[in-house]
């Protein structure tokens, strides 16, 4: 998920610079606003998945769950 974070705010970045400088002073807010739920998706599928499941073994009540959780 850190990865995912770090090129969502590198490719922002990227497209403030050479595509809209003039949004460059929102590019924190951009940011905060993206990486947020994120971060809480992460957070709320670490509880409601258990570790020892790998992605294959997902089941579509932990999608469930998680989708009537937002």
């Amino acid at each position: 998920m850190g990865q995912a974070a770090v090129g969502l705010a590198a490719g922002l970045l990227i497209q403030r610079l050479f595509f809209a400088p003039a949004d460059l002073p929102q590019y924190g807010m951009n940011v905060t606003t993206l990486q947020v739920p994120l971060f809480a998706t992460a957070a709320l599928a670490h509880k409601v998945i258990p570790a020892d499941v790998g992605y294959a073994d997902i089941r579509s009540a932990h999608t469930l769950e998680l989708y009537l959780a937002h």
